[in-house]
């Protein structure tokens, strides 16, 4: 027996159960307009974490992440810089920005992310010697992959 594809969909609320079950939704996926990061150096490494669900920092639902940071296109970015034991520094070349971290102290780089690719964020221990866990990478991406990334890091 076949059957018309048309015959399997009369009823709406066949239709819309066959959506739900599948996961075949049509809602748009809400621009994220605004990233805050949080990078902490400790010995000559960064940490980092984006706020979770609930929106703030330091809590349970935190995501971290290390090295590699991922933002979406056309999101106003927010790196706090923090340092738990030296002076580093972060540098966002695609932003033409640099900022230290100071035990104590909190500083920001500001920027948007306009432009999709990976870019190099060099760091440094201000010592003079470069430290390979403190050169890290910024990966602009669509909206739907930060948000397909953020859903894999939960």
């Amino acid at each position: 027996m076949i059957l018309c594809p048309s015959a399997l969909f009369r009823n709406r609320v066949t239709l819309l159960l066959l959506l739900f079950l599948c996961g075949c939704e049509s809602k748009p996926l809400e621009p994220v307009r605004e990233v805050k990061i949080e990078m902490t150096g400790h010995d000559f490494k960064w940490a980092s974490h984006y706020a979770g669900r609930d929106g703030k920092m330091d809590t349970n639902d935190d995501i971290h992440a290390q090295q590699i940071l991922h933002v979406p296109i056309d999101a106003e970015v927010e790196i706090v810089l923090k340092s738990l034991d030296y002076l580093y520094s972060l540098e966002v070349p695609l932003a033409e920005k640099k900022e230290i971290a100071v035990p104590d102290l909190t500083f920001s780089l500001n920027f948007k992310a306009d432009k999709m690719g990976t870019f190099e964020m060099p760091g440094d221990q201000m010592c003079g010697y470069t430290h390979p866990d403190l050169m890290g990478t910024l990966i602009v991406e669509s909206q739907e992959d930060f948000a397909k990334w953020m859903k894999s890091q939960r």
